[in-house]
C-alpha cells in the first residue's frame, strides 16, 4: 500500500487528473483519509503542495494534518496552546513546534471556515454527487455524525 506520504502523493495527483483540484482554490481540504496518515507532517505535505493551504481530514474525523502555508494562515506555532491538553493538541517537535498533526480538530473548525470563505455551493455539490454514487450502490441512506467544515446550522441548509 505504501507510506503515508506516497498515498497522499497518489491521491494528490488523482485529484488534480480529474479536474477536483483547482489552482485557483484558496485551499486544499481533503477528507476521509485513513489514521495510518498519524505520521505525515507538514513538511511531507508541504513536498506536494506547498504553495497554498492544505487541511486533511482523517475519515473518522478526529484528526487533521495540516501543511505548513495552513498553519501559518491560522497562526500555529510554538507559541499556540493546545486545546485541551492531552486531549485536542498538536503534535510537537522536540523543541516544541507543531509538526502539523491535530489531533480533535473539531474545536478549531469555525475559525478555519470563517479565515477560508468555504464555498457551501460546492459542498452541495459535492454531497449530491455522493449521494448519487451510494444510490447507485443500493445504498438508501447516510448517516453523518456532523459536519466538518461547517456549523451544523449551514449544513442543515445545504441537504434541505
Amino acid at each position: 500500500m505504501g507510506n503515508s506520504l506516497e498515498i497522499f502523493n497518489q491521491e494528490f495527483s488523482e485529484l488534480s487528473k480529474k479536474g477536483k483540484f483547482n489552482d485557483t482554490e484558496k485551499i486544499f481540504v481533503g477528507g476521509a483519509y485513513p489514521n495510518e496518515f498519524v505520521n505525515l507532517t507538514a513538511k511531507d505535505i508541504d513536498s506536494a503542495i506547498s504553495d497554498k493551504p492544505v487541511a486533511i481530514y482523517a475519515s473518522d474525523g478526529h484528526s487533521l494534518w495540516m501543511n505548513t502555508a495552513f498553519m501559518k494562515d491560522m497562526n500555529i506555532n510554538k507559541n499556540t496552546k493546545d486545546y485541551v491538553p492531552g486531549a485536542s493538541y498538536f503534535r510537537r517537535d522536540s523543541e516544541g513546534n507543531p509538526t502539523g498533526y491535530f489531533a480533535e480538530p473539531q474545536i478549531m473548525l469555525n475559525k478555519i471556515s470563517a479565515s477560508y470563505n468555504i464555498d457551501k455551493t460546492k459542498i452541495y455539490n459535492s454531497l449530491k454527487e455522493l449521494n448519487a454514487l451510494y444510490n447507485s450502490l443500493g445504498y438508501t441512506s447516510v448517516v453523518d455524525a456532523g459536519f466538518l467544515i461547517l456549523s451544523n446550522e449551514d449544513g442543515l441548509k445545504i441537504l434541505k
